[in-house]
């Protein structure tokens, strides 16, 4: 009985722990957890983790963290303890009121972000609750600002101000030599070397010629400047050489070297050979040293041949020009010895006689033998003879276009005489100041009248030989009217030309005394000037004489302009001169075969302006007056002002790039050229040279061009124009002709060079029986030609 209560309370005591163990195995590890939160749209989150009513979460048992924030309350956070017994947590949120804070940055405009929201630019004020926030400021290339800032509720403290730093670092550098190359991480520079650039590493890299190289890497920060001066070593010497004459070629080492004081070279041996046309060639080898300065001088001696002249008339004058530039002048029969190869024009003059002019050619050690017989008649221009007879001055009674002064026309008659066919160009000219040394009125006074936008003012230089830019007139030139010139300045080479023809002078000049009749103010000259126009000398047309030639005399039709009533076909005018002076006798001649009168220049006529007196003239024109006439336009006129009746003036003294003067002369039957001169072939055919090929005499070969020649000179000057398209100043210093022509035994090309002039000698691949050429020559090139590739 014992056993089995003993056995029946074992059995209760098993199931009682038992029934333990299953209730304590039953209780839950998480609880759905239940937030109050007042207001009721605040934001709730536990363990950073959203909460939403509609959807609780189950919790741990323990402790987790409860957040909830809405705009305009305090914000709540603290930790609660889920249990069995803890599951339903209230939050009441305080109200709160945002402060103003104000965010400044220098430069303005950065983007302004709080907490990662963005809240626009500064300068900006906005609003934050008190309390912590994370500030950020950002702009473009400049360091990013990010920082913890606190928001006071006393506004008066919530102003923040932030200098940004530019995330840039900046680069300057100081380079000798100047014409040094510099690299900066493999990209060539230009100067100023000041720049700014991103922070990093970058490699340096400095070389020049004559100098040793420079490589560093330079290790740029935020906001540095790193400023370097570097100077590269040299390693080279230098060549100090003068040559004579100057512009001679100077080659070493076969590469052509420009004028210049001193040449940097590399150390070493060089050869060096001196050139010039008409000069014997000269070379040397010179040693250059490191640090050291060789110093050379050179006179390279001339190739010369002798000229030897017989005259007829015995006192005539000779002058020998090379490009207008006197080299040797002398009267009668001379042997000239001496004299530097190559190309001269040859003037033979005597008073009653006509000059001539002739083109010849000095050999090395050959006598160019000339015996000239000069013919009686005038040395001046060519001359048409203007028949006498009666015609119609002034405008015609059917046209409508003309101006009062043009009024009233009338009937007059006209005796013969004689007018140049051409305005006198600047060829004339320049004989006569070569003759005499006369200065015009422009090269005393120091100025000449230039358009400009503010209208006709006067610029210092400027005068027949030197043009608006201060350029010494070229050769081309010399065939065009000579502009620039006063009234003054046309009577007194009238005069020049008067007494050369053994004629009598039509003026008489007194420079000392003021002319009464002349009654201007602005007129500074005044000389006192008396006309004959009955003498046989040259002179101006008086304005009676100007328009009769203009309209061809007496038997011409009542034709608009000069020749034509078509300006175009007679004149160079403002319509088709594209804004320039052309050369004389460029168009169609008028009736009397003269040219140019209309357009091209206006021309001075010896009369005062005055209007027109309806009975009664005076052949010599007005006794007195302000201004002298001035007729027939210019290539800046247009074409009303180039009409035949058309009428200007100017003051004697004046001086303009559209205004010249032609002469005419009573002259003597028979006496005047009357063939105008090639230009091209100055020789006019009055003298009667001869030249012979014997005993050492020659008579030179006409110049002429094998199609090789000319190919390879193309070739040459393509070259040279691609050569100045890559100078940063367009010249041809340093030029050199291309090896596959200078390597070609057949032919030989010597270039010239200068900073805006190429000079290329040729000879041709034919030879003569002794071994020489057949022919010679010489081709030169401007820079303006070259580049604007108008040499053919």
């Amino acid at each position: 009985m014992k056993k089995n209560i003993v056995v029946l309370f074992a059995i209760l005591l098993f199931v009682q722990v038992s029934e333990a163990q299953n209730q304590q195995a039953t209780v839950p590890d998480s609880f759905k957890v239940t937030i109050k939160v007042d207001p009721t749209d605040a934001k709730v989150y536990i363990d950073g983790q959203p909460y939403t009513a509609e959807n609780p979460p189950f919790l741990s048992v323990g402790k987790h963290t409860l957040k909830a924030v809405k705009d305009g309350y305090k914000p709540f956070e603290q930790d609660i303890l889920v249990s069995a017994t803890g599951t339903v947590f209230s939050v009441i949120l305080s109200k709160v009121t945002p402060a103003v804070v104000n965010i400044y940055s220098e430069p303005s405009n950065a983007l302004i972000k709080v907490d990662g929201e963005v809240k626009g630019n500064t300068d900006k004020g906005i609003f934050l609750m008190p309390g912590e926030h994370t500030l950020e400021l950002e702009l473009t290339d400049y360091v990013t600002v990010s920082e913890k800032i606190v928001v006071s509720p006393d506004q008066s403290k919530n102003n923040f101000r932030y200098k940004l730093v530019r995330n840039k670092g900046i680069i300057d550098l100081t380079v000798v030599p100047e014409n040094a190359v510099v690299k900066f991480n493999g990209i060539e520079l230009i100067k100023p070397y000041h720049f700014e650039i991103t922070p990093g590493n970058y490699s340096l890299d400095i070389s020049a010629e004559y100098h040793s190289s420079y490589s560093t890497v330079l290790k740029l920060g935020v906001g540095e400047t790193i400023k370097q001066t570097i100077n590269l070593e040299k390693n080279s010497g230098n060549l100090s050489i003068k040559l004579t004459p100057a512009g001679a070629t100077l080659k070493i080492n076969d590469k052509i070297y420009g004028y210049a004081d001193e040449i940097q070279l590399y150390p070493g041996r060089y050869e060096l050979m001196m050139s010039a046309p008409g000069y014997y060639t000269q070379s040397t080898t010179i040693d250059i040293e490191q640090g050291r300065t060789e110093k050379l001088s050179f006179s390279l001696q001339p190739i010369v041949g002798n000229l030897q002249v017989s005259v007829s008339p015995a006192d005539a004058k000779f002058t020998l020009t090379s490009f207008n530039n006197e080299v040797e002048s002398w009267s009668g029969a001379s042997i000239i010895p001496s004299i530097k190869i190559g190309d001269y024009e040859l003037t033979v003059s005597a008073k009653g006689y006509k000059t001539s002019h002739y083109k010849i050619k000095i050999s090395d050690g050959v006598t160019t033998m000339l015996d000239i017989q000069l013919q009686p008649g005038s040395s001046g221009p060519a001359m048409a003879f203007v028949p006498g007879g009666t015609f119609t001055m002034g405008c015609t009674s059917n046209r409508s276009d003309c101006n009062e002064d043009e009024f009233p026309n009338r009937n007059i008659a006209v005796k013969s005489f004689y007018m140049s066919k051409t305005e006198v160009t600047v060829k004339q000219f320049s004989e006569f100041v070569q003759a005499t040394g006369y200065k015009t009125v422009a090269e005393t006074e120091g100025s000449s009248l230039v358009w400009s936008e503010e209208g006709w003012k006067p610029v210092k230089g400027v005068n027949w030989r030197f043009n608006e830019k201060g350029e010494e007139l070229k050769t081309e030139d010399y065939s065009k009217p000579v502009i620039y010139i006063s009234w003054y300045d046309a009577i007194e080479f009238c005069n020049w030309l008067s007494e050369k023809d053994g004629l009598t002078p039509a003026y008489t000049i007194v420079k000392t005394q003021k002319d009464p009749s002349n009654k201007s103010d602005l007129d500074k000259v005044r000389w006192k000037v008396t006309g004959n126009i009955s003498a046989n000398g040259y002179r101006l047309p008086t304005e009676i004489e100007w328009e009769y030639a203009a309209k061809g005399g007496a038997t011409t039709g009542n034709l608009e302009y000069a020749g034509s009533n078509s300006i175009s076909e007679v004149g160079w005018y403002n319509g088709n001169s594209v804004h320039k002076l052309n050369p004389v006798a460029g168009k169609k001649p008028n009736a009397l075969d003269i040219y140019d009168l209309s357009g091209n220049v206006w021309e001075w006529c010896w009369d005062w302006y005055d209007n027109y007196k309806s009975s009664g003239y005076d052949p010599a024109g007005p006794p007195s007056g302000k201004f002298k006439v001035i007729r027939g336009g210019s290539w800046d006129t247009e074409s009303p002002g180039c009409k035949v009746s058309y009428r200007g003036s100017e003051t004697a003294s004046s001086r303009y790039p559209i205004v010249g003067f032609r002469v005419v002369s009573s002259g003597k039957e028979a006496f005047f050229n009357t063939e105008l001169s090639d230009p091209e072939n100055p020789s006019d055919g009055s003298g009667s040279p001869s030249a012979n090929k014997q005993g050492g005499y020659e008579n030179l070969d006409p110049i002429t061009l094998t199609n090789r020649m000319a190919v390879e000179m193309e070739e040459i000057v393509k070259d040279a124009q691609n050569y100045a398209a890559s100078q940063s100043d367009n010249s041809f210093t340093g030029y050199t002709v291309p090896e596959a022509l200078t390597k070609d035994k057949a032919g030989l090309y010597v270039p010239i060079v200068f900073a805006e002039l190429i000079i290329l000698n040729g000879v041709s691949h034919a030879l003569k029986s002794d071994g020489t050429p057949v022919t010679e020559i010489m081709m030169i090139f401007t820079k303006d030609e070259i580049k604007s590739k108008k040499v053919k």
